[in-house]
């Protein structure tokens, strides 16, 4: 008798596989059904013809059947990329695929693709089909050979961030989970703080941006009392859906209107209308103790309404071309997007901007990781936009990019630049340019 229940399923080739027993006997196995004409044959794991007759007992293409894969220990998720079914287990990834890429139950083959397995399923997300998973020793992927086709594992986290991901304890990766941003293309993992007891809590975030291959963290700060904080996240891609106005017709075509002559409309809820996509946030309410639904948005920039926290950007060591002489950088040009949007006040309290931008810079000599120099404002505008009393909505500034020449102290062989926000005020940094002068003595 089997007490244990598959927990992981999928569809693959016109049937469904499951696996992810943990018992001792059949946890290596991988159940498929036959070849389905409606969905009702979804549990039928097995052969059509008695296996014991003797006149038809071959085994049939369209046949259900169980793969065994001794050597797997507790897997924990099925996924299929075009021709090929990828099972995830602790101990390493398989490839199951047909001899021709068509699957049969009478033909397929297996291959070990690598050693290196899944932990926690709930890190695993598939990016445009292409898995990512977290492992105890990285961030990984799978990459195809362009000849044979087989999959080869890819651990993505060893040239940039492995330092980073290591010092994230085991049981914040077993708690860890993850949501992928398809209109972004951000992969999002939330994970909680090392050390902190609520096994539910998620107040760190590691991000993967695919479209600029670069991976950040976030931190989540806690509010002063009472925190809220984040329990679970989904991606939704229907967020932000509008309201918009749909002219009438008559069966006959005709556009219907009132007998004083206006336009019938009618106002409901579009798909089509859609904004930016978003991933939706579980959140424990510490004020009710409800759960409740929150977004990464918001204009005040503030976590819960109140808790600050750092938005920052750092360059990497640059050597400004000679790795022994003494160099240093008179000048930087940044560039920034402005983001204000009008005002908010009134003529007695003062007028101020709303969603107001800053950005400090500061720089770091010879490797330097505690001393900077003193940091510098780059949001300078020009000339500040005359208030229109009667449309505060408005921000009538004439450049769509903030330009600032900054003069830089210090001097070494490396310099590092670090961009960082100031409370409550945004900033969308477009990029920078380093003016440099090199001591030819030394």
């Amino acid at each position: 008798v089997e007490t244990t229940r598959f927990k992981a399923v999928t569809a693959f080739s016109g049937r469904v596989f499951y696996a992810g027993l943990t018992s001792a006997k059949n946890g290596g196995k991988i159940l498929f059904s036959k070849q389905l004409d409606n969905i009702t044959e979804a549990g039928r794991c097995y052969q059509q013809n008695d296996p014991t007759s003797e006149e038809f007992s071959d085994l049939l293409d369209t046949d259900g059947g169980v793969i065994s894969i001794p050597e797997a220990s507790n897997i924990q998720k099925l996924h299929t990329f075009g021709s090929t079914l990828f099972v995830f287990a602790e101990n390493g990834v398989w490839q199951i695929s047909g001899v021709d890429n068509v699957f049969r139950a009478t033909e397929y083959s297996i291959s070990r693709i690598t050693q290196i397995g899944l932990t926690n399923a709930a890190t695993f997300v598939s990016v445009e089909g292409i898995p990512m998973w977290w492992s105890k020793h990285g961030i990984h992927s799978i990459s195809f050979d362009e000849t044979s086709g087989r999959g080869k594992e890819q651990n993505i986290s060893i040239t940039t961030i492995q330092k980073f991901f290591d010092k994230i304890d085991g049981n914040a990766k077993e708690r860890c989970i993850s949501a992928y941003d398809a209109t972004n293309k951000r992969v999002h993992w939330f994970y909680p703080e090392n050390g902190v007891g609520n096994r539910i809590k998620k107040n760190r975030v590691l991000t993967l941006d695919i479209a600029i291959q670069s991976f950040y963290p976030w931190s989540v700060a806690d509010s002063g009392v009472n925190t809220d904080y984040i329990v679970g996240a989904q991606y939704f891609k229907g967020f932000g859906s509008d309201f918009v106005d749909f002219d009438v017709f008559t069966s006959d075509g005709n556009d219907v209107v009132t007998s004083g002559g206006d336009d019938v409309v009618v106002n409901k809820l579009s798909q089509l209308a859609q904004a930016d996509s978003s991933v939706g946030l579980m959140i424990f309410d510490a004020a009710t103790s409800k759960m409740t639904v929150g977004f990464f948005q918001g204009t005040n920039f503030l976590d819960w309404g109140d808790a600050n926290y750092s938005s920052y950007a750092e360059a990497g060591y640059d050597f400004l071309g000679d790795l022994v002489l003494k160099k240093n950088a008179p000048y930087i040009q940044v560039y920034l997007r402005p983001t204000e949007t009008g005002f908010a006040g009134s003529d007695e309290l003062g007028y101020t901007p709303v969603r107001e931008s800053s950005l400090l810079v500061s720089s770091y000599w010879d490797f330097r990781n505690n001393t900077s120099s003193t940091p510098q404002q780059a949001y300078r505008l020009k000339y500040m936009p005359v208030v229109n009393e009667s449309a505060l909505n408005t921000w009538d500034y004439p450049e769509n990019v903030v330009t600032t020449r900054l003069k830089m102290r210090g001097h070494g062989r490396s310099m590092r630049l670090r961009f960082e926000s100031e409370q409550g005020k945004d900033f969308v940094l477009l990029g920078f340019g380093v003016i440099s002068a090199a001591n030819q003595r030394f």
